[in-house]
């Protein structure tokens, strides 16, 4: 299905979440975030997306590097930011770190950017 014969193509994506209890189990939560991330390649969807967050009050994953492994343990499914927070990043920086994750997920990389709290 594509535009030019009329048929539109709806893409699904989910927003898994990179937060958790300070007390949780790292890698309790690292396996539900890959458990989750495999799952909705299983089933289909087009992408999964991780937030951005700095000094919140429980444990959060980056996701330049979370998502990094877990391009490592999927095939086909997009990795996306959703939304990060550019006003604080070293835009050299964050560029290459991008071009690596998308080079490293073999161009499956969507970036979002938003400008912060």
């Amino acid at each position: 299905m594509n535009e030019s014969s009329g048929n539109l193509r709806i893409k699904v994506g989910l927003f898994l979440a990179s937060y958790f209890p300070v007390e949780s189990s790292l890698d309790i939560e690292l396996n539900r975030i890959t458990d989750q991330a495999q799952m909705a390649e299983r089933l289909g969807f087009d992408s999964i997306f991780l937030g951005h967050h700095y000094l919140s009050a429980g444990a959060f994953l980056q996701p330049i590097p979370t998502l990094s492994y877990l391009a490592a343990i999927t095939e086909r499914i997009h990795l996306g930011l959703g939304v990060h927070l550019i006003s604080l990043q070293n835009p050299l920086l964050l560029a290459e770190e991008l071009a690596t994750l998308n080079a490293l997920s073999k161009g499956r990389l969507i970036a979002g950017f938003g400008a912060g709290y």
